[in-house]
């Protein structure tokens, strides 16, 4: 309605029933905001991925992104501690450690539907929109 080229809409079905991502994943995230992520490489760091910086993602703030926010350079020259601290909290589910990759919308999202039902509710908001708008023409 204001010109938008189109939508970001992953996190939003991310948090759906189909997604692939844990249940308990998807539960930590619904009480975050989009100020609660951020967009760094210390995640990356810690799963070994050697992605270029512009490439990086983002992901809910955790204790463990928090420990690492500022010293990047730090965790990059010494990260075998910190991978076994990551690692563990894959294994155990701890989100605290873990990474939930959402975007800044994931304050918008505050249950976990069918893809079905969160498409749908797209194309009726969309919709309800178009129509107000004709009616104002």
């Amino acid at each position: 309605m204001l010109g938008a080229d189109g939508a970001l809409i992953g996190s939003r079905l991310w948090a759906t029933r189909e997604s692939l991502a844990a249940t308990s994943a998807k539960r930590a995230a619904l009480p975050a905001t989009g100020d609660d992520t951020g967009r760094s490489s210390i995640f990356d760091i810690l799963r070994s991925k050697n992605w270029p910086k512009h490439l990086d993602f983002r992901a809910i703030r955790n204790q463990l992104h928090k420990k690492w926010e500022g010293r990047i350079d730090e965790l990059r020259a010494n990260p075998a501690a910190a991978i076994d601290d990551y690692l563990n909290g894959v294994e155990q589910g701890d989100y605290d450690k873990a990474h939930i990759t959402v975007g800044q919308g994931i304050g918008l999202i505050n249950d976990i539907l069918p893809a079905e039902q969160v498409i749908r509710n797209i194309s009726e908001e969309a919709q309800k929109l178009l129509n107000r708008a004709d009616t104002k023409a």
